[in-house]
């Protein structure tokens, strides 16, 4: 997608007008972390119990602020690697 976006901004199409979209990826490797690293988790020991945002907590409130905040109104977080799709 982000090859056909540059083609169209190449060619002189304004990027609000482009029908490809730009793509946003962050890599995650999920094996690399534990799962309360990666999901998120309530810290106990704090008072008042807190939750503390994981990885994937977090890319998916940054994607949810990115969608609210984007005129087409898509957003896209794929978690391949969880699957065993990841090469």
């Amino acid at each position: 997608m982000n090859l056909l976006n540059k083609e169209e901004i190449k060619s002189g199409k304004d990027e609000s007008k482009c029908e490809y979209k730009k793509v946003d990826v962050t890599p995650i490797n999920p094996k690399s972390i534990s799962v309360d690293e990666f999901f998120g988790y309530y810290d106990l020991e704090k008072k008042p119990k807190e939750w503390m945002d994981g990885v994937c907590s977090y890319e998916l409130k940054i994607c949810a602020l990115m969608c609210n905040q984007s005129t087409d109104g898509w957003c896209w977080m794929a978690l391949l690697t969880l699957f065993g799709l990841s090469q």
